[in-house]
């Protein structure tokens, strides 16, 4: 019988022979779930350099054959590869670096819920790399099942283990599909096909392989030299932290012209048969138009960042896959791009991201991943922060706010853009009859993740209306738009960042409750409302619109102006901002609060500002405050289930919280919208509801089925990461620039 125990006072006493007599116990009674403990604790003391491993228990441990039945199914498409992780301080965070400069997307899954992995997850977070932290159970098979379904999920091509020889779940891993699982440690690897082992250690290794397939702690800059060419001595502008790796036949010759000085830094191959064994630690590789179409070449091949020598525009390895068929006639596709009259910078064009992030929490996050994935996509990126022009106007400081718009000019016109980007009317700045962008001719792309009208204003010093390019998130007001002028107005979906919606745990949510998350006004009645305009007209369309919203659930614009279009067509602005603004945000509280009292009889935590407080909720529901933005993911994730009710001014467009949540791998319950059937497949991937009465229909089904709940939630997830994040819809933007 295996006692722990006493299994713990022979690691103390550092005992091998008795070390592995009682893991020998364990094996004789088929006890997997005590060895697996003991190595648990083994691989503790390893890391903490508590015990030192001898070729005996080495050998010992590899011995284990059990589970030889598992599957790991890994993702087909190459571009995400896991990262397994027990003890995160003795994990060099360059390697995600590293990881990074290739063409994989590192997702790194966390063992074990305890605040160093805690920590280190919201380390990955600030470089914007996604992470996982789940708990280790003690059964084994359970812990492994564990394992290879998020692995699964994921959709993890390959993936690297830091691991000890004593992390049984890891050599289990390490055995099921060798050929994609790279094993990294500092001292003593695991056998597999693919090992690295940072430090030598005196014992025999056997079989075990250095892995050559990261470039991990070198940093060369290479370059290309063809034989009778000298080396340009501007190569040395791009070094920093590392050496020039001269790849040439005749390096002597090549760098004659070089000074003693400058020779220091290189370090040179000359026969092309070794250039494997200095490219592998290469970060990237500077190309000329001599050396293009082999440098590229090289460059596909070993995984590396290219950087073009006369103009020092830099493309991740992932770039240059996305950019350019690398897979069919690699060489000719480049070589006709780079020679093409049509310069790279129109390729890519050069974009000012006009920000306003104290606006909101949402907008600071959504700019910000906006242009994480401008300038991941491979487009030169100046960000403009507005919000010092907005305070100082609002201020009534003019000295401060002229100073600030000089300044906002010279680097606009130092930049050169080719385009202009921002949140809703961010962007456009009046200036007499027009606004400054389109006095200097440049197009301004407008996100309009609010409804346009609102901006009438703005949008009413557009003289050139063929310079602003408007994308809404709102089918419904394409036609509008366009009949008003703006012909350039295309329907653009809001996006997510998974980055951002990585699995955090710092908060609790309670996974038996849903979760209602919204803001509610002080509640007036459609008479009060009435009163605030003075056109009778106006007045009676607030009452009929009030009484049709919220006792006949019609949301439709279109239904609800019905006899009355003809009273506002000519006069359709003035109709949005004093007319429909009433309306819609008056209604959108009421429809929630309306929401809410359907639900009485379900678990319900409700989230948000405004008037919760003054609410007289059911007893089933409690009022938990405000919730951060930057908390909702694990509220999305933890809770039972979220509940949308999507604003009135969104008549036809993908709310936000579904896609966050999705990315969150939460389960929500949406109001119906027509649009949301061209994106999802609406009660598999995305639940929804068309009425109070249906709300509580599919509540009801929802908690009885709850293996209907787990698949919407992996259905969702995968829905998003493949078509809705911010990598994806820039990708689109960019692509509309260019055309």
């Amino acid at each position: 019988m295996f006692r722990f125990r006493e299994f713990r006072t022979h690691c103390r006493n550092a005992d091998t022979a008795e070390i592995i007599t009682a893991l020998e116990k364990c094996l004789d009674f088929e006890d997997s779930n005590s060895y697996f403990k003991a190595c648990n604790y083994l691989s503790e003391l390893i890391n903490k350099k508590s015990l030192k491993l001898n070729v005996d228990l080495l050998n010992f441990l590899y011995e284990f054959k059990g589970f030889q039945d598992k599957q790991l199914n890994l993702a087909e498409s190459e571009n995400r590869i896991g990262i397994i992780i027990k003890t995160p301080e003795s994990f060099p965070i360059e390697l995600l670096s590293a990881i990074n400069r290739i063409h994989f997307i590192p997702v790194v899954i966390l063992l074990g819920q305890n605040p160093d992995n805690t920590d280190y997850s919201e380390t990955l977070a600030q470089r914007d790399i996604a992470s996982t932290i789940i708990d280790i159970d003690e059964d084994l098979a359970v812990h492994l099942a564990n394992l290879t379904e998020i692995i699964s999920s994921e959709k993890l091509s390959k993936l690297i283990l830091h691991a000890n020889p004593a992390d049984l779940d890891f050599l289990i891993l390490s055995r099921l599909n060798s050929e994609d699982i790279i094993t990294y440690h500092q001292q003593i690897p695991l056998l597999s096909s693919f090992t690295y082992c940072e430090q030598e250690d005196s014992l025999n290794k056997g079989s075990w392989e250095r892995n050559i397939g990261l470039p991990l702690f070198e940093r060369f800059t290479a370059i290309y030299i063809e034989d009778g060419q000298k080396l340009p001595v501007e190569s040395f502008n791009y070094l920093t932290d590392c050496k020039l790796l001269l790849l040439n036949s005749n390096p002597l010759e090549c760098l004659s012209e070089i000074s003693e000085e400058l020779i220091k830094n290189v370090v040179f191959i000359q026969n092309p048969l070794d250039y494997a064994e200095g490219l592998k630690s290469t970060k990237e590789l500077l190309l000329t138009e001599e050396n293009f179409e082999f440098s590229l070449q090289l460059a596909f091949k070993y995984g590396l960042a290219i950087k073009y020598l006369d103009s020092g525009m830099a493309l991740s390895y992932e770039e240059v896959r996305k950019k350019f068929d690398l897979r069919n006639k690699f060489s000719t596709v480049l070589s006709t791009v780079y020679k093409t009259k049509v310069s790279y910078r129109k390729k890519f064009p050069r974009i000012i991201l006009f920000r306003n992030d104290a606006y909101a929490p949402v907008i600071g996050a959504i700019n910000k991943n906006i242009s994480a994935a401008l300038k991941h996509a491979g487009c030169p990126v100046l960000d403009i922060d507005i919000n010092p022009m907005v305070v100082a106007s609002a201020e009534k400081d003019w000295n401060r706010l002229k100073n600030i718009q000089i300044q906002t000019m010279d680097q606009i016109d130092h930049f050169s853009p080719d385009a202009a980007l921002g949140y809703n009317d961010d962007g456009i700045f009046p200036n007499g009859e027009s606004h400054i962008l389109e006095k200097k001719g440049i197009p301004y792309y407008g996100l309009f993740f609010d409804n346009p009208f609102f901006f009438s204003k703005s949008l009413d010093s557009c003289k050139d209306k063929s310079l602003t390019r408007i994308l809404t998130l709102d089918k419904y007001f394409i036609e509008p738009l366009k009949q008003d002028g703006f012909s350039e107005t295309y329907y653009f979906p809001i996006a997510t960042s998974m980055h951002h919606h990585a699995y955090r745990n710092k908060h609790s949510f309670d996974p038996e409750r849903f979760i209602f998350t919204s803001t509610v006004k002080q509640v007036r009645s459609a008479e009060s409302v009435a009163l605030e305009v003075e056109n009778k007209n106006d007045q009676d369309f607030i009452k009929y619109a009030f009484d049709e919203i919220l006792n006949n659930n019609c949301y439709s614009l279109d239904s609800l102006l019905g006899n009355y279009s003809h009273y506002y067509s000519k006069d359709y602005k003035r109709f949005q901002n004093e007319v429909w603004f009433r309306i819609e945000n008056q209604c959108s509280s009421l429809l929630r609060l309306q929401t809410v009292e359907s639900l009485a009889d379900f678990p319900l935590d409700i989230y948000g500002g405004g008037n919760w407080k003054e609410i007289n909720l059911p007893e089933n529901h409690q009022y938990k405050g405000r919730l951060n933005y930057d908390q909702l993911h694990e509220a999305c994730r933890q809770s039972l289930g979220t509940i949308c009710r999507t604003p009135l001014t969104i008549q036809n467009g993908i709310q936000q919280r579904i896609l966050d949540c999705g990315a969150a791998k939460g389960f929500i319950l949406s109001d119906y919208r027509p649009v949301l059937e061209e994106h999802f497949e609406l009660d598999k991937e995305l639940f929804v509801y068309r009425n109070n009465e249906e709300l509580k229909e599919k509540m009801k089904f929802l908690s009885q089925n709850p293996q209907a709940v787990e698949k919407s939630k992996k259905l969702l997830y995968n829905r998003v990461l493949e078509q809705h994040t911010w990598d994806v819809r820039v990708q689109e933007l960019i692509n509309l620039m260019i055309s």
